[in-house]
């Protein structure tokens, strides 16, 4: 198992969020919300630790039928995600998995997810983008 989890929720108009698990213990911090290659390289330099095999695991995106989200916004989070793992890719050497967010949360509300987070991980979480 790798020393070095890093995980990226990308988001849509705000900073996306990153959490990082190193030696046991979890570390936060935001990314900006622009398409500033260099900017955004120095916070993941400044932030992330080396380690051995480091794991990116980033939330994906999915167009679904019927879904109240429009199209446009799902294709601009893909757009995101792709920037933001190049990024962490030219900063570390990671393994990267795209987990789509039914497979992680489902239809689940966010105050239930985080309750489910604090239990799987006995921390507590602030508020959605921590």
């Amino acid at each position: 198992m790798s020393e070095l989890l890093i995980g990226i929720d990308p988001a849509y108009g705000k900073p996306s969020a990153v959490t990082y698990l190193y030696k046991d213990v979890f570390y936060h911090f935001q990314l900006p919300n622009a398409y500033d290659f260099h900017g955004m390289f120095e916070i993941l330099n400044n932030n992330l630790p080396y380690a051995e095999n480091p794991v990116l695991i980033i939330e994906g995106q999915e167009i679904y039928k019927m879904s109240p989200v429009k199209t446009e916004v799902v294709l601009e989070l893909a757009n995101r995600t792709g920037f933001i793992e190049a990024v962490v890719r030219s900063v570390l050497p990671v393994s990267c998995f795209r987990v789509a967010p039914k497979k992680w949360k489902g239809n689940v509300p966010p105050r239930v997810l985080m309750a489910r987070v604090e239990k799987q991980v006995g921390i507590l979480p602030g508020n959605k983008q921590e």
